[in-house]
């Protein structure tokens, strides 16, 4: 098999659940964590135009070789904590 495969973990969110994520996941650390707000794409205005739905789709590489990748949020989770430690 060939082509363009995508390695990312299962699920989807948007850059805010994202955001709000890592600050869950600092919050025992750090004490606190920030508010979120949630805009639409048009209110972050950039040079390049956004597709409506840019999430990556694993299911080739799943398919093609039986690989399957944790949750967004769990290798997150690990991320932030690896950062945390390296940091303190």
């Amino acid at each position: 098999s060939f082509g363009v495969y995508h390695a990312a973990g299962t699920g989807s969110a948007t850059w805010c659940d994202f955001s709000r994520f890592i600050f869950e996941c600092t919050e025992l650390a750090w004490g606190s964590k920030p508010t979120v707000n949630a805009i639409l794409t048009e209110e972050y205005p950039t040079p390049a135009k956004r597709p409506a739905n840019s999430r990556l789709d694993s299911q080739k590489l799943n398919s093609d070789y039986g690989l399957s990748l944790p949750h967004w949020t769990e290798a997150t989770r690990k991320v932030v904590e690896q950062i945390l430690r390296e940091n303190s």
